[in-house]
């Protein structure tokens, strides 16, 4: 029988659904621990040179 058959079948293969949804997050989260990659804080350059407002190490200045 379909999944879109009835109420209760596509409650349970929602909640099915989610459940495997679930163990992929949990088993990438563990992988990506296990590599030791650790993501940049959200709201920290990961470039020194950005955000200095000296041109960087070229010189520029934004006078041309």
């Amino acid at each position: 029988m379909p999944d879109s058959f009835g109420k209760r079948s596509r409650d349970a293969a929602k909640a099915r659904k989610a459940a495997a949804h679930d163990e992929r997050r949990v088993a990438r989260n563990q992988r990506r621990n296990q590599r030791g990659v650790l993501e940049p804080p959200p709201n920290e350059p990961t470039d020194p040179t950005i955000g200095t407002g000296d041109g960087g190490a070229a010189g520029i200045t934004g006078d041309a």
